[in-house]
């Protein structure tokens, strides 16, 4: 009995527990069963919960991806503050390159530019650049750029101008060239000059040592002409006068040599100048050269290491050759310039000569016509022509002197300036100088970004809350909420030390025109997506505002320049508010200057915003009276 009672007692317990067993999975079947309708009724929004992290991998990286492929779409500011011929020369050249876009600009509005934001980079030709690479200094090209914006300036901007940096020392060697190719070529003029000159004093010296002679004969004549004064009186007046015109002839063509002299010494005195000026540039390369060996010595792979030495040491004996073809053509004309000098002083000592010779023409003829007057006198006389022709004689000694060491010295010079000619000198290559433009680092420069971000988040959810889900009263309830935020996430932003260089003041009323858009923009969304009192719409905004957010940080400029963009998000970047509020937040706190511009954009926004809502208020008012009519 025991036994059946205990028996009917476990059934009772296991079929109670079948029952509970049975209720609970039917009520999970009906909840499945609910679930499995509510998919159905909402499938799409779930299916595109699923591809919500693809797309918000696709909008981040599709639209920086290879950004480099975008560079020649990015505007550079070229300053010239310089305003030399090289610098104009170096300006075009830069001009020319197909890496970005250049706009010429001054260095005040370059500055400016970087500093709010509307301009990315700028390249600086500073003043005194052609004043030292003449004097064979390093010259330097600044690169102003706020570094403090973007990754991109140092990371990717910093190594494409190296091809820049290429092309300015190939304008810069370029025009050494052609400078050092023109002072060879007045070199080699100033030789033929030289030579044509050393040809005419040898003429001239020939003139001087056939009227010396001419002299010493006529002399001979007057004294012969003494001894018989009554029989010679007439060849004595006669050879008298014939003297003085050589005389006469003979000076005028000692002071053309002595003018023709003088120039040939200033013009290698010039040429010694201009060679002390190219062997002083050429110590600064042999300067420049051993630090390079230096350096390359601590490379670490052995293969680069061994290629840039040896290029490194070939430059250095090229330029030791260049050095002794220099030293060559400086001590050759230091000759000549010595030799010139003895010319142009035997020269002036000849013409002195003559004036003595022609004293003493003049007062023999004198007595040649006072022949009745004593022998005394015409002895004397004849002695002035002796001693006149004595110091002829020495002068054009001296001139035959002078002529052989000049023309042999312009033989020597002609040698080195033909030694010198082989080679080609290089300046001093120019170096690109990264200059801080402001004191923005990355930091505070991303910070912007996300203070329109958190202005745009702070918009959305202005809508849930059910106070606000009233129509006639949502827009200044959402307007007070973001005021407040506005003011409170200003306070947090100095609070934390960011810059504001144009008070707290003009940023606020950035913030609130920033959170007015954003404001009017969700709105619009909202009322473009449907019914807002009904829940499941408060379900869908949440995706829809995220994927719009990382849409506009995307596309916005927040992170990289907006040239990098790759299509289609180049094409979606003007027409991106968030865009404008990024450049009007950065320009007010970093720079300072009220962003007008931006100001104008937002405003144009929201009314763009508002028209779009007011739309699809009417369209769906509308609609509900069409089926309330129907």
């Amino acid at each position: 009995m025991r036994n059946s009672d205990n028996l009917s007692g476990i059934r009772g317990r296991a079929q109670e527990s079948l029952n509970r067993a049975s209720a609970v999975l039917k009520r999970h079947l009906k909840s499945f069963s609910e679930e499995a309708e509510h998919f159905e009724r909402h499938k799409w929004m779930m299916m595109g919960l699923v591809l919500l992290p693809t797309l918000v991998f696709y909008l981040y990286v599709g639209a920086y991806y290879r950004p480099l492929d975008n560079m020649s779409d990015t505007q550079i500011l070229v300053v010239n503050m310089d305003n030399t011929p090289l610098s104009y020369q170096i300006e075009d050249s830069i001009m020319q390159t197909n890496l970005y876009q250049f706009k010429r600009a001054t260095y005040e509005y370059a500055r400016q530019g970087i500093s709010d934001g509307s301009e990315w980079a700028a390249i600086v030709i500073p003043a005194g650049f052609s004043d030292r690479i003449n004097n064979g200094e390093q010259a330097e090209i600044w690169l102003l750029a706020d570094d403090g914006r973007s990754y991109v300036v140092t990371r990717v901007l910093s190594p494409t101008f190296t091809v820049l940096t290429d092309r300015i020392n190939a304008a810069v060697q370029e025009s050494a060239r052609e400078k050092v190719g023109r002072g060879l070529r007045e070199a080699a003029s100033q030789e033929t000059l030289t030579s044509m000159q050393l040809g005419g004093a040898a003429g001239a010296s020939s003139k001087i040592a056939n009227g010396q002679h001419g002299v010493a004969a006529y002399s001979s004549e007057a004294a012969y002409a003494s001894s018989e004064l009554g029989y010679s009186s007439a060849l004595l007046a006669r050879s008298t006068r014939d003297a003085m015109m050589s005389v006469d002839a003979l000076r005028s063509g000692l002071v053309e040599l002595e003018g023709g002299s003088g120039r040939v010494t200033a013009g290698l005195l010039s040429l010694k100048n201009g060679t002390g000026q190219i062997a002083t540039a050429h110590n600064t390369l042999d300067g420049v050269v051993n630090q390079s060996l230096a350096v390359a010595q601590t490379l670490d792979n052995s293969s680069q290491k061994t290629q840039l030495v040896t290029l490194l040491t070939a430059a250095k004996t090229i330029s030791t050759a260049e050095k002794a073809g220099i030293a060559q053509v400086d001590g050759g004309a230091g000759t000549l310039y010595s030799g010139s000098q003895q010319v142009t002083s035997g020269l002036s000592q000849a013409r002195y000569g003559t004036g003595t010779l022609e004293d003493g023409l003049v007062r023999a003829y004198e007595a040649q016509k006072l022949v009745s007057s004593s022998s005394f006198e015409e002895s004397n006389s004849l002695s002035q022509i002796s001693e006149g022709a004595e110091q002829l004689a020495e002068g054009q000694e001296k001139l035959s002197g002078g002529l052989s060491a000049l023309s042999y010295k312009e033989g020597k010079i002609s040698t080195a300036l033909g030694t010198a000619a082989d080679y080609t000198l290089y300046p001093p290559s120019v170096k690109l100088v990264m200059k801080e433009s402001s004191k923005t680092d990355y930091g505070t420069f991303f910070a912007t970004a996300f203070v329109v971000l958190g202005l745009f988040f702070g918009a959305a959810s202005a809508y849930v809350f059910s106070a606000l889900n009233m129509v006639k009263r949502a827009l200044p309830y959402a307007a007070a909420f973001v005021l407040a935020q506005a003011l409170v996430l200003l306070f947090a932003y100095l609070w934390m030390g960011f810059p504001d260089r144009a008070g707290a003041e003009q940023l606020f009323i950035v913030l609130v025109f920033v959170g007015a858009t954003f404001l009017m923009m969700t709105r619009a969304i909202i009322y473009l997506l449907g019914d807002i009192f009904t829940a499941e719409h408060l379900q869908v905004m949440s995706p829809v505002l995220s994927l719009l957010a990382v849409f506009m940080i995307s596309s916005g400029g927040a992170i990289w320049p907006q040239h990098t963009l790759n299509p289609p998000f180049s094409y979606f970047a003007p027409y991106i508010p968030f865009n404008y509020a990024t450049m009007a937040v950065r320009q007010s706190a970093l720079s300072g200057a009220f962003p007008a511009v931006q100001i104008g954009y937002l405003i144009a926004f929201c009314l763009i915003f508002y028209a779009v809502r007011k739309g699809a208020v009417a369209w769906r008012k509308g609609k509900r009276q069409a089926k309330a009519a129907g």
